[in-house]
């Protein structure tokens, strides 16, 4: 069978509007889909936000390869559920997806007691020791409010596992240094971490 003969007219209609759709609010494309059930309607929405996406996947997870399968992961469930709820802030939900899929990878993998290694300078009693994803994420929010040789040295050390050496190395500091930025960092994120809760 000739490939082209087996491609809907509507799928063949559409291809200008795809391409006229680039520059249309997140609101209008997810209309234009919901009336067509085209699929490739939501390229040039998925196109909007692939790399913040992926930037925000790779935060998390420090990965590149796990990261760009996080962002397909969210497109997936994207595709599952866009006809399923009413979508007033389409880049919120997507975001929001994201980093569902990101906590449960955290809490699957190493990273999760890393966290909640950190997460322990904050917590004053055995008590308070109760991690769950709020917490978390409220810890990766607050790592890049720090000052920039502390962010970084946070960041290696939890996120990417890296060990002081590797730290020292990558980022031409002794390893004195090293032990002063995370000690400092965690000092800091506590403090940040004290004055979110406050305000909440």
């Amino acid at each position: 069978m000739n490939v082209s003969n087996a491609i809907s007219p509507t799928f063949k209609s559409t291809k200008t509007r795809i391409r006229n759709l680039d520059l249309t609010s997140d609101e209008r494309i997810i209309a234009e889909y919901q009336q067509t059930k085209n699929r490739r309607i939501l390229a040039p929405l998925f196109k909007k936000y692939n790399e913040k996406l992926f930037g925000l996947a790779f935060y998390y997870l420090s990965e590149r390869e796990s990261a760009m399968d996080t962002v397909m992961e969210a497109y997936e469930v994207v595709l599952l559920n866009i006809d399923q709820k009413e979508i007033t802030y389409f880049k919120g939900w997507l975001f929001s997806i994201c980093r569902n899929i990101c906590l449960k990878k955290l809490r699957d993998g190493k990273k999760f007691s890393e966290l909640t290694e950190v997460a322990d300078t904050f917590m004053e009693s055995e008590e308070e020791k109760v991690y769950n994803d709020e917490t978390i994420e409220k810890v990766l929010e607050l790592i890049p409010k720090l000052k920039d040789n502390q962010r970084k040295c946070v960041e290696a050390f939890y996120l990417k596992t890296m060990s002081y050496e590797e730290i020292s190395a990558a980022y031409e500091m002794t390893f004195k240094e090293v032990k002063s930025h995370i000690q400092n960092g965690k000092r800091n994120l506590k403090i940040l971490f004290e004055k979110s809760t406050r305000s909440t």
